[in-house]
């Protein structure tokens, strides 16, 4: 369907002549898109790696409220002044980067990114075939842009993902290469260069360097290998006023309308009511609370990626950092509710937390080092069906025989709690039910009820057990 039409009228002379100002320019009175959302993108750089000033290589500046940041504190971000537009997107002939994925799965299609985009495209390439750079690990494969993908597809591109990129440059019109975690060798660069060279596009796409999960040396070796006159920055652009709900998630309608990318078109954004309902089928589930679904009542069951507030599902263990409890909009832990698993109580019962999943954990024993069979103790038993065993042979593990084996303690004497395992580390890998963070933080309120917690990093623990591996527990 299509998106709201955005005009730009004379009406806004005054608005219009501080953007040009800027350096952006509006074709007044021309539909264009709705303004973009950059989830954690970083900001781009002149080839020298000062700040890029060329407005000719420019297409998209962030909001002039906008500020970037060393988010990994490396100190190798450069930084914007006051005074000087950061910019997010990057031309230069035949090549485009990006400081954000732009439109993977988890993108509100609410903005105009998606139609942005395909405009890209349309302008750099018009149709045949993408390929998809899969073969230097990257996180971001084509997977993650489903709804991209269809989108593409359906206004007349063929998008495939290779691992084998250099062999098949011929068959391609077009390269996409998100932040690649393996650097491209000298040959598949001077592969890519000639790509360029015969006539072929190739978009970059970064990302902040927000836990350092950007490959910004990985993409500025292509973008130097590619001639190309701009360079992606190690930082994260912020914007406290104009943003999606976070300020790591800018928004901006700073358009370079020298760059034919900003016409209104047909988008993946459906025109829904938030008053009625709408029957969707499953098509498949993508992660913890996304599904892609079709909405069976439009022409062409149009699929789209949504996401389900007010239920929490786990995310994989590559996604842990992706749980965020502030979705979770309307539901208290404690509403009155059937405990789960369990008969109702009556009105006034309290939602249990469900299972737990005690990823590599130990049993606990009493201080004989035997059997903990002191019920007033243990809050936490494995079900029956559990055993445990001396894994590293040492001979020094009791066994448990038909006892019930504990798995959490809790001596409120002593002012002391035991768990067998570290249950909310970022890394986990967790395939369970996933509600150790609600039975963590009830253990804490219950014994601590608020406060400051110190988390002991002086004793040579293992680094995936510091403070910042549990970062997603720490928010």
């Amino acid at each position: 369907m299509q998106r709201r039409t955005f005009l730009r009228t004379t009406a806004a002379t005054v608005a219009g002549s501080v953007l040009a100002g800027q350096g952006t320019r509006r074709a007044f009175g021309q539909a264009e898109i709705a303004d973009l959302a950059f989830d954690s993108t970083s900001s781009l750089l002149d080839a020298a790696g000062d700040p890029l000033t060329d407005e000719s290589l420019v297409a998209v500046w962030a909001e002039p409220t906008a500020t970037n940041v060393d988010s990994d504190d490396d100190g190798d971000a450069v930084d914007y002044g006051d005074d000087q537009q950061i910019p997010l997107v990057g031309v230069d002939g035949s090549v485009v980067g990006f400081g954000a994925m732009v439109a993977n799965d988890d993108a509100d299609f609410r903005f105009g990114n998606e139609e942005f985009l395909l405009n890209v495209w349309d302008e750099q390439i018009g149709s045949g075939t993408v390929l998809w750079d899969e073969g230097h690990d990257q996180f971001y494969s084509l997977d993650r842009f489903g709804s991209f993908e269809r989108y593409a597809e359906d206004n007349g591109y063929t998008v495939e993902a290779t691992e084998s990129l250099a062999d098949d440059l011929s068959d391609a019109d077009g390269v996409v290469v998100t932040s690649p975690s393996d650097a491209f060798s000298g040959s598949e660069r001077s592969a890519l260069a000639g790509f360029v060279d015969d006539g072929g596009a190739v978009f970059l796409h970064d990302q902040s360097d927000f836990r350092n999960f950007d490959e910004t040396d990985n993409l500025n070796a292509l973008a130097s290998a590619l001639g190309a006159g701009f360079r992606f920055n190690d930082d994260q652009v912020e914007d406290e006023e104009s943003n999606a709900g976070v300020a790591f998630v800018p928004t901006t309608g700073q358009f370079n309308d020298a760059f034919p990318f900003f016409a209104e078109r047909d988008g993946l954004g459906l025109d829904l009511d938030p008053a009625e309902s709408y029957e969707v089928e499953v098509v498949s589930p993508t992660d913890g609370d996304t599904l892609d679904v079709a909405f069976v009542e439009e022409s062409n069951r149009p699929e789209r990626s949504v996401r389900v507030l007010g239920i929490d599902t786990p995310e994989t263990a590559a996604n842990a950092d992706a749980e965020r409890p502030e979705e979770w909009e309307g539901i208290a832990d404690e509403a009155p509710q059937p405990p789960e698993g369990e008969s109702d109580d009556g009105d006034d019962s309290v939602r249990d937390v469900g299972e737990l999943n005690f990823y590599s954990t130990s049993s606990l024993v009493d201080p004989s080092k035997g059997a903990l069979t002191d019920e007033s103790l243990v809050a936490v038993w494995a079900e029956p069906t559990a055993v445990n065993e001396d894994a590293d042979g040492d001979g020094d593990a009791y066994v448990y025989g038909g006892e019930p084996i504990p798995l959490a303690a809790i001596d409120d004497d002593a002012g002391v709690v035991a768990f067998g395992a570290n249950l909310v580390s970022d890394g986990a890998d967790l395939a369970g039910p996933g509600n150790e963070d609600e039975f963590l933080l009830n253990v804490w309120d219950e014994q601590i009820g608020s406060g400051t917690v110190l988390w002991d990093e002086g004793h040579d623990q293992f680094e995936d057990y510091r403070l910042a591996n549990f970062s997603t527990f720490e928010s």
